[in-house]
């Protein structure tokens, strides 16, 4: 379930929405850095990771999963979806 809602959630983005993911996950960018590799305002980035996390976590949900459950999924598999 974990690694299908992850790959569902990974289909439908934007090559900017998959490098905004890497960089605040794998690089460990802070939000201020991702905003100026993007040229965008840093508002902009916050709102746009949190609408990722939150469709992300839906669709965990949306299969069964507890919140508690999708909040350790969300901290731990992210990370490893994009060091592929």
């Amino acid at each position: 379930i974990i690694e299908d809602s992850l790959e569902n959630a990974g289909q439908g983005l934007s090559h900017e929405d998959s490098l905004i993911l890497k960089l605040r996950f794998t690089s460990q960018k802070s939000v201020t850095e991702i905003s100026r590799i993007l040229g965008q305002s840093r508002k902009v980035v916050e709102r746009k990771i949190r609408v990722l996390l939150n469709h992300l976590r839906d669709n965990l949900l949306s299969k069964g999963m507890t919140k508690e459950e999708v909040s350790e999924i969300i901290k731990i598999k992210i990370r490893e979806k994009f060091l592929r």
